[in-house]
């Protein structure tokens, strides 16, 4: 008798503990799947936004470029994708985009341009498929970041603060460009 008590009671320990885990388990919080970016139709309609297929071959490019920028700035005109080395706090001229294709990554670091824009894409029609992302663009003398006549842009994860002008200035010749997960504060307009 005293076998089969404990018999039971094992039976009956082991299925509390499993009901508790299960219990455990249902009432866990489900894991949050990042949200997709989004984009508006002619119409207004929000559309989930798709990298184009030249967007996709850009950052498929084996390789990236890493940027040791000089005061002087740089200018991107070459496709492919570029990773920031380290903090920029010097610039005199913007590191330029002027080219199709191109993926910009800060890398989390910093640019600031005193006398300037601290990062300008607006090299003119036919400039399309860029990226840039995951950085800070911070006391540049006019605008954070300048873009017209550009199509299919998409800024990522960018802090632009504390500019003379706008932390983000867009023109009018500006298609399909996708602000995603980035933040103005404290600009001067």
């Amino acid at each position: 008798m005293k076998k089969l008590f404990a018999f039971f009671l094992m039976v009956f320990t082991v299925c509390l503990i499993d009901a508790k885990i299960t219990d455990r388990i249902s009432s866990m919080k489900k894991p949050v799947i990042a949200s997709p970016i989004y984009t508006f139709d002619q119409d207004g309609n929000k559309v989930p936004y798709k990298l184009t297929e030249d967007q996709k071959q850009a950052t498929r490019q084996l390789g990236k470029v890493q940027l040791n920028i000089e005061s002087s700035g740089i200018t991107l005109s070459q496709s492919g994708n570029y990773i920031l080395a380290s903090n920029i706090t010097d610039l005199t001229a913007p590191i330029t985009i002027s080219g199709s294709n191109i993926n910009l990554d800060l890398n989390g670091f910093l640019v600031s341009n005193t006398s300037g824009v601290g990062i300008d894409i607006s090299g003119g029609a036919g400039i399309k498929n860029i990226i840039v992302r995951n950085g800070t663009v911070s006391a540049c003398g006019g605008d954070g970041i300048a873009v017209d006549d550009v199509q299919n842009l998409v800024l990522d994860s960018i802090l632009s603060v504390d500019n003379s002008s706008d932390g983000f200035a867009f023109g009018t010749s500006c298609n399909n460009c996708v602000v995603n997960k980035c933040r103005a504060q404290n600009n001067t307009s």
